[in-house]
Order: structure tokens, then C-alpha cells, then sequence
């Protein structure tokens, strides 16, 4: 959705017209839902007696449009790229990116989240902003939940994840 947005931007917009919401901030946190994982890719270890596990293959790299329960988020959130909506070019919102999670909780990592925050703060006299993360009010975008074909344990600390692509549309 950002992209048809950009184009108008840059097709209609005055030279000192303003772009709201005017920044954005998509963020990842660790999700630790061992019964969702189980559903959804343990699944295919034994359906109904027979085993597919050729499906998960296909299952794994489909992200997941839901909404998550707040106490499946094990990590605090990292903002892993912040967009000027009146600078940013489409070309800009695929990127490569590495980012560490901080682990809040002893249990076994079955996902990661991503989701986005987005702020009316230029020339504004009252700021608002509104997210989109798992323990705010319920958007009709919910979050965007890419689940692990395995499980990982992990503890409380910081952890780093290297070099993930993400491309996000909005």
C-alpha cells in the first residue's frame, strides 16, 4: 500500500506539501507460541497417520497475517528501519538487514514479528501515533508472523540474527 502512496506523493504533491502519517517504524520481536508451531508446521509430521513433511517446505516461507496473543512475544522489539514517508522511495523498502532480539523469557522461539508503528509528528501541535505491535489495540493489519521450521531454545539475553531480507508492503 506505501507504494501507490508514494506515487501520489511524488505525482501531486506541492513542493512544500507534507506527507501524514509522516514516519514509520517496522519493528521484529521473538514469539515463543509452541502450540501455533505444533497447528501449523509439526503439523505435517503426521496427518491423520501419514507423514507429509515435504509440505513444510512450501508452509515455512509463506508469513502468517494474524493477530498474536501479547504473552507469545518472548523478546523486546527491535526497530530494524525507520521511514521518512515524505523522503523514502519505494526502491528503499526492500533492504538487508541485521538485528539482535533481546530474549525475555526461557522457552523455545517458534517465530518472529514484525509489525509497524506510525507517527504524525511534523508541524504538528498534537502529536499521535498508533502501532500495530501485539499488545495495542487490534488493527485491521494485524502482524506479520514468519514462522521457524524448527523450534530454538533460547534464555533470557541478547540475541543476534544475521542478515535477514525483509521486504515489506504495505
Amino acid at each position: 500500500m506505501l507504494d501507490s502512496v508514494l506515487y501520489a506523493r511524488d505525482k501531486y504533491l506541492a513542493d512544500d506539501g507534507l506527507v501524514y502519517p509522516d514516519r514509520c517504524n517496522i519493528s521484529l520481536a521473538a514469539v515463543g507460541d509452541t502450540q501455533k508451531h505444533s497447528d501449523r508446521i509439526a503439523f505435517w509430521d503426521d496427518v491423520y497417520g501419514f507423514e507429509m513433511r515435504c509440505m513444510k517446505k512450501a508452509v515455512i516461507p509463506e508469513a502468517v497475517v494474524e493477530v498474536l496473543k501479547p504473552e507469545t512475544v518472548i523478546s523486546e522489539p527491535a526497530v530494524i528501519k525507520t521511514v521518512d514517508c515524505g523522503t523514502v522511495r519505494v526502491s528503499e523498502l526492500e533492504f538487508t538487514v541485521d538485528f539482535s532480539l533481546k530474549i525475555t523469557a526461557c522457552t523455545f522461539c517458534t517465530a518472529i514479528v514484525g509489525y509497524f508503528d506510525i507517527f504524525f509528528d511534523k508541524s504538528c501541535g498534537n502529536k499521535v501515533m498508533f502501532s500495530t505491535a501485539p499488545d495495542c489495540t487490534k488493527t485491521h493489519w494485524k502482524q506479520t508472523v514468519f514462522l521457524l521450521e524448527n523450534p530454538i531454545p533460547v534464555k533470557t539475553g541478547l540475541y543476534p540474527v544475521h542478515t535477514c531480507l525483509l521486504q515489506y508492503l504495505f
